[in-house]
């Protein structure tokens, strides 16, 4: 087995399954069903070609060679999938791994809007803006009703593609 993969350090491993067999082994399965379904949640949050690629390569083992040869997307597009989807995993598992103590997460680059207290009102600001129109009212509305100041809207769409 590889040592370098998430698969074989961890958890998918220790629940019993192991992707070279392809079999569940339930004799030395430890489920934490509580865990299982924070991950399943976090795992809905995704796109359908970033959960594909996350169940190929962490689940299945598979490597960028073999996906791209399956999917047809170049490993370039393959690298940024992952790491995209790994940031949003990431986000929408930190606060069940914090609560309970599983990792330790640094807090240096905290978002300024989910810092917020309203940080709900302004995600539903954010997610029901029209595509057609720029965010300049939205900085505007952030700035005047809410004092957070934002400078660029790469802030904003960093905000929703990876934080709501």
């Amino acid at each position: 087995m590889r040592k370098n993969r998430l698969i074989y350090q961890n958890w998918i491993v220790e629940l019993g399954y192991d992707p070279v067999l392809g079999r569940q082994d339930s004799s030395q399965a430890n489920y934490n069903p509580e865990l299982i379904s924070a991950v399943s949640t976090a795992m809905f949050s995704l796109n359908e070609s970033e959960s594909d690629f996350i169940r190929s390569f962490y689940l299945q083992g598979l490597t960028y060679r073999q996906i791209s040869s399956i999917t047809g997307k170049d490993i370039y597009r393959l690298e940024a999938i992952h790491h995209r989807a790994v940031l949003k995993l990431r986000t929408r598992l930190a606060d069940y791994l914090r609560k309970r103590n599983l990792v330790e997460l640094s807090h240096d680059k905290k978002c300024p809007i989910c810092a917020h207290e309203k940080a709900k009102d302004i995600n539903i600001l954010i997610t029901r803006k029209d595509k057609r129109e720029t965010w300049r009212k939205i900085i505007k509305t952030l700035a005047d009703e809410y004092s957070i100041k934002i400078t660029t809207p790469q802030m904003l769409i960093g905000h929703a593609k990876y934080h709501i």
